[in-house]
């Protein structure tokens, strides 16, 4: 047993990763959803988010004056039920970020 789940990881491993997307790349994919009713949590995923940071996402927690976004919150789903809101899981997940600048034309 021992030995295929070495022979799993060294595959992982020398498996070819996807390239990220280059800056062009990012930017054309946000022009293509601007108009979506998901442009919000797409955006906020590009920016590093987890999923269940943009949905503990609240309005207190932007700062449109100072173009910033406070991540202090996660909210989970628990069995199709019951919702779980709780604090960041470590100090370094509770972080303040910039909101990105419109730099794109229609």
């Amino acid at each position: 047993m021992r030995a295929a789940l070495t022979d799993k990881k060294t595959d992982k491993r020398e498996r070819e990763r996807p390239k990220p997307w280059t800056v062009d790349e990012v930017q054309t994919f946000i022009k293509g959803i601007e108009d979506d009713r998901l442009y919000a949590p797409l955006l906020l995923s590009l920016m590093g988010l987890r999923p269940a940071e943009v949905c503990g996402q609240r309005w207190t927690d932007i700062d449109l004056q100072l173009g910033t976004l406070e991540m202090t919150n996660t909210r989970t789903m628990v069995g199709n039920r019951t919702v779980l809101e709780k604090d960041a899981k470590t100090a370094a997940g509770e972080r303040v970020l910039p909101l990105p600048r419109r730099r794109w034309s229609r």
